[in-house]
């Protein structure tokens, strides 16, 4: 990667390429297409903050992919958490500019996904939230608890997620979470569901 550039992972495979200021370019390494995003410009206090500091590629602070572009280069959106309130930030396929979400709270957004077809956000606050990045609404916090995965292996980390069927795979586990990356202060890891726990047991459990 070039010099003094944040690279970090995103979904579908590429990677978010940050050049000052808040430049943003995907690339995908398996067969080398890069996408040139807008100028990421937001006029806050926060922004102005972060664009003159050295490590003002962190004010992104993770980018997903609604789709493959490789796939369909005129039907993709991209979504970002952004700054220290942590709130999102989308551009589309064809975009001369960043579409910054007004949420009329400060949800402090932790993770983002695409979900059949719709973006769906954790906060640091416990939330889940369902958007629509769209009108800018935001469907009330909700958690459900989940017993048991069935046959889904899902892979946490910090630059994407996903489910895959186990029985598809061979060593891969039904009903397990694989954390996929890397936590300084845990290391990575594996969860396993022989029983019915809640995700705060588990959590509990993996310290």
């Amino acid at each position: 990667m070039p010099y003094k550039r944040r690279c970090f992972g995103s979904s579908h495979g590429w990677l978010f390429i940050m050049k000052k200021p808040m430049i943003i370019t995907l690339l995908n390494p398996l067969n080398g297409r890069t996408i040139h995003l807008p100028e990421f410009k937001d006029l806050s206090n926060d922004y102005q903050y972060w664009i003159d500091k050295d490590d003002y590629e962190y004010f992104i602070c993770k980018g997903i992919l609604s789709t493959d572009p490789s796939q369909d280069a005129n039907n993709y959106e991209v979504v970002v958490i952004y700054g220290g309130m942590r709130t999102l930030a989308s551009c589309k396929s064809g975009d001369e500019a960043w579409t910054f979400l007004d949420l009329k709270e400060d949800y402090l957004f932790s993770d983002v996904i695409y979900y059949e077809g719709r973006l769906h956000g954790v906060t640091e606050r416990g939330g889940l939230i369902c958007a629509d990045v769209i009108n800018d609404e935001m469907t009330k916090p909700l958690w459900l608890e989940t017993k048991s995965l069935g046959d889904q292996a899902l892979f946490l980390g910090d630059n994407d997620s996903l489910a895959v069927l186990a029985s598809n795979f061979s060593g891969c586990f039904p009903n397990s979470n694989q954390v996929a990356g890397v936590c300084v202060d845990r290391g990575a890891g594996e969860w396993r569901c022989p029983s019915p726990l809640t995700l705060a047991e588990h959590l509990a459990a993996f310290g």
